[in-house]
């Protein structure tokens, strides 16, 4: 049965398959990264992701204002995010490339994540791992595999 494993932040996500055997001689865990997504827009200034200001207006007298955004910028970045993450994960659902999901991602991004995924898709989710572990160097997430690959789902 595949496992796949998303370890994900609100700039990058790690897609890994966990579910491959022990490797023989170290009995240390098999996996492979399948896919990294980046979103470099996340880190942007809130002023790099609007086109210009705020518009303005005048009222009567000598008053005066300026419209406010509906919206912040690095919400809707982080919510762009979540849904690339969750689109590639249901496109790959529906290839039946996978047969359980483990998340790992930092809280907020988590509960991004957690919306954008289809139903289908969130019922195949085993395990949730409310850390950021991407930036983790690569011995130590190395480490953080090999332990989430020998925890029971």
């Amino acid at each position: 049965m595949s496992t796949w494993l998303v370890i994900a932040s609100s700039t990058n996500a790690f897609v890994y398959d966990i579910s491959k055997p022990t490797l023989p001689k170290t009995g240390k865990p098999h996996y492979q990264l399948l896919k990294e997504l980046a979103h470099p827009e996340s880190r942007s200034k809130a002023s790099e992701l609007v086109s210009d200001g705020p518009g303005h207006y005048k009222s009567s007298g000598s008053g005066k204002g300026a419209f406010l955004a509906h919206a912040d910028p690095h919400k809707n970045e982080l919510n762009s995010f979540a849904k690339e993450v969750a689109h590639h994960l249901e496109s790959e659902r529906t290839k039946n490339s996978y047969k359980q999901l483990v998340i790992c991602a930092a809280p907020h991004f988590h509960g991004l994540l957690d919306q954008s995924l289809s139903k289908q898709t969130g019922l195949l989710v085993k395990k949730h791992i409310q850390k950021d572990y991407v930036p983790l160097s690569k011995e130590q997430l190395h480490e953080v595999i090999e332990k989430i690959y020998h925890e029971p789902l």
